[in-house]
């Protein structure tokens, strides 16, 4: 009997070929699998940025209306004060009497202490 070796590595081949398919497929799957696992992770992550970007944004304007009632608060104190020289009484609502030559500016329930020179 003649043996002819052709179709037995004909089979190896075609053994060996579908084995890598099959490896590859399952490295792709598992790929894909890990990349949906980093996909929820990262959109958790650009939520969390989200909301400390927003809470930043808040941070910054309530501070920069509070510098601009500082701001208008100072320039009514240095308008009012600025006009007399002797130290006498300002008839404001804004200002309650304090220590000798200065004045305490009531804003918000916090005391801002400007001394007039």
């Amino acid at each position: 009997m003649l043996y002819h070796s052709f179709p037995i590595g004909l089979y190896q081949m075609s053994c060996q070929t579908l084995l890598f398919q099959q490896k590859h497929r399952q490295r792709l799957v598992a790929s894909i699998l890990k990349a949906r696992e980093s996909l929820r992770r990262l959109d958790e992550l650009e939520s969390e940025i989200r909301q400390q970007i927003v809470q930043t944004q808040r941070t910054y304007e309530n501070l920069r209306n509070y510098r601009r009632n500082l701001q208008e608060n100072m320039r009514k104190t240095v308008g009012s004060g600025g006009g007399s020289k002797t130290g006498t009484n300002h008839d404001d609502d804004d200002y309650e009497g304090g220590t000798p030559g200065g004045w305490r500016l009531i804003n918000d329930c916090k005391l801002l202490r400007c001394t007039i020179r």
